[in-house]
């Protein structure tokens, strides 16, 4: 297991305080920043051996300091409209799909080892966008194009939308990717793109960049009440 990474606590730290998770305009979810692993947002990974084509998207990797409240709040909603008895019984909820995973259990299949960048009893968000690709920009709105700019191990603000999926057997809760703006270079994990390094948000200069009240609309997370708690 290894962070590998460059980027301070205190930064991440800041970054989430200064721009808390919102709701937006159709309930979509903008939170961050998240570690991006796993990358195919520019174009589309290569057909499985189904032969069925796969979706643009992204791991996201929560940091310590990320605040999942309203992701939760958003799936516990999505569970009371679709399966409500999931909300009192746990065994029920494990039959659905549980959008919040362990860091932890991303394991290369030949070493055995946890892949970089992934810290056990972290969580991570898995995010796709099977219908189109999602914009990618810079933290000036720019549109980025240049795979070197968008890989494995940069870090990004996110907007999400969280949907109920039922696919071959399969549901549950599930976050849609909408968009991804990009703010800071750290270490790659591999997959699509390289770092560039001449290119370094790891410092508050890029804050002022992203506008908190033009992002974002809501304030503070709802309670879930008296409910089982799915993602304790």
């Amino acid at each position: 297991m290894a962070e590998k990474s460059r980027i301070s606590p205190e930064w991440i730290e800041r970054a989430w305080k200064q721009n808390p998770p919102k709701v937006l305009d159709g309930g979509n979810i903008l939170f961050g920043p998240v570690r991006l692993a796993f990358v195919n947002l520019l174009e589309r990974p290569k057909p499985g051996a189904d032969g069925k084509e796969r979706a643009y998207g992204a791991v996201l990797l929560v940091p310590a300091q990320g605040d999942l409240t309203l992701l939760k709040k958003a799936a516990t909603d999505l569970f009371r409209e679709k399966a409500p008895m999931a909300l009192t019984n746990k065994a029920i909820a494990a039959k659905y799909n549980n959008p919040f995973k362990d860091q932890g259990g991303y394991v290369d299949k030949q070493s055995g080892a946890l892949y970089d960048g992934f810290i056990e009893g972290r969580i991570a968000i898995s995010a796709n966008s099977s219908q189109s690709k999602p914009p990618v920009v810079d933290p000036n709105n720019a549109p980025i194009i240049d795979k070197a700019r968008c890989y494995s191990g940069c870090w990004a603000y996110v907007a999400v939308a969280p949907r109920w999926f039922k696919v071959e057997g399969n549901e549950g809760p599930t976050f849609y990717l909408q968009s991804v703006m990009i703010v800071a270079d750290d270490e790659n994990l591999g997959g699509v793109g390289a770092a560039n390094p001449s290119r370094d948000f790891a410092g508050l200069k890029v804050e002022p960049l992203l506008d908190s009240t033009s992002l974002f609309e809501e304030t503070a997370a709802q309670a879930f009440g008296d409910e089982v708690d799915l993602f304790s």
